[in-house]
Formats: C-alpha cells, structure tokens, sequence
C-alpha cells in the first residue's frame, strides 16, 4: 500500500487535499481559542500601580500566557513540514501532540478518547509533525464513521510494539450504523503523510460492530538495520 512521490500524484494530492480539510477545521478551532486567550487578557489589570501587588492578577497573567505558549506549539504543529528530517520520536509524545490537535477540531473536540499504550514501545524515526497529522487523520477518520458525528460516541486508541515494529489501533466504542460504509478513502493517505508506513483498515466491523482502523511503522532500530547501522 506504500507510494511515493510529490503532490504530482494522484495520491499526493489526495494525501494533500485530505490533511488541508482536516487542518482547516483544526486552524478554525485554534482560531477560536486564540481569541478567546487574548480576550482574557485584555481584561487582566495591566502591571503598574496596585497591580503589581496584585497577585491575583499576576497569576492569571502567567496562566494566561502558558495558555498562548501551548497555542503557538499547536499552530506550529499544523506546517506539513516536508523539507523536515526524519528524527527519532517517542510514540507516546506524538499520540499527546495528535490528542491535543484533535480537541481543536469543531466536531471532534467534544470526543471522548481512551488511550491505551504500552510504555516500552520503541521510538520511530519519522517527520514528528507527519506522524501527528497522520495519527489525526486516523482519529476523525474513525470518528466520522459515527452515528451523528464524533460527539455521539468515543474512540478507542492504543500502541504497542515488538523489536521492528509500531503498530497504533483506532476503535469506535459504539457501533457503527449498518448503512455506513466501513471503507475509510483516507486510509490511502496515511502511507504518504508518513513515509515507509503500512497501513492497513477493517473492511469488516469489530465484534461490537465498531470500525477498527491501523497504522503500523517501523522502530528505529528495524529503520537503522535496514540501513546497516545496528
């Protein structure tokens, strides 16, 4: 299911066109918490006078200041990154970084998510930012194929792996209607947005009658044998 090439090919685009729907609603959320972070802070009293011995107000301004930080992260977490090198990146950070995107997204931040992973899994060698959109993808992904939206139901994530391989499941908690589709276009994607990724969905239901959809990469070390540096 692997392919390669540049926003030339039919799959490049479509790998392109999938993550700029997605980021548009994400961009829209962060918007919307942008400016809600500067509203609170137009109305914390300015540092002069009594204000600087107001403690109240200089904790609010410093919590109000993180928030901005963490938002700034976020947005930078959006660039596609494409020129970026490849670097070592502990799964568990880029499932963090993917949850946080996904809370920003209009009709995904009201979802519930369990996560599940295993603390020994073995670092990836990839595009930090590719492997959180691809992960994000996953998750609406899934998240679309419930009943009303992703705000009528939650989604199970969990990692795991063994010496050459990362392997992440995304499962509905509830079942999906039996007039939608289990076939997910975006799958295709996903080994484009993270290069070397195999990517596998369930064309049939969980036995809940949930949908079940993979994404399974490579460990650093499966990634430097394969380049003859064990």
């Amino acid at each position: 299911m692997n392919e390669s090439g540049g926003h030339g090919t039919a799959l490049g685009m479509a790998a392109f066109e999938a993550w700029l729907r997605t980021a548009d609603a994400i961009l829209c959320g962060l918007n919307h918490a942008f400016s809600n972070r500067v509203s609170a802070l137009a109305v914390v009293p300015l540092i002069a006078g009594k204000a600087v011995r107001d403690v109240t107000g200089l904790e609010r301004l410093a919590t109000e200041t993180g928030k901005l930080e963490d938002l700034l992260r976020l947005y930078r977490l959006m660039e596609r990154g494409e020129r970026a090198p490849a670097e070592p990146l502990q799964v568990a950070d880029a499932v963090a970084e993917a949850l946080a995107l996904l809370a920003h997204h209009p009709t995904a931040r009201d979802l519930t998510c369990s996560v599940a992973g295993v603390a020994e899994t073995l670092p990836v060698l990839v595009v930090p930012s590719a492997l959180v959109h691809a992960l994000v993808l996953l998750l609406c992904a899934a998240a679309d194929r419930l009943d009303g939206g992703a705000a009528s139901g939650g989604l199970h994530l969990r990692y795991s792996g063994d010496p050459d391989w990362v392997t992440f499941v995304v499962e509905t908690h509830s079942p999906v209607p039996q007039g939608r589709a289990v076939q997910v276009p975006e799958l295709p994607v996903l080994a484009w947005l993270v290069r070397g990724a195999s990517v596998s969905g369930s064309e049939s239901r969980t036995p809940e009658g949930g949908v079940r959809l993979e994404l399974r990469l490579a460990t650093l070390p499966n990634v430097r044998k394969g380049e003859g540096c064990a």
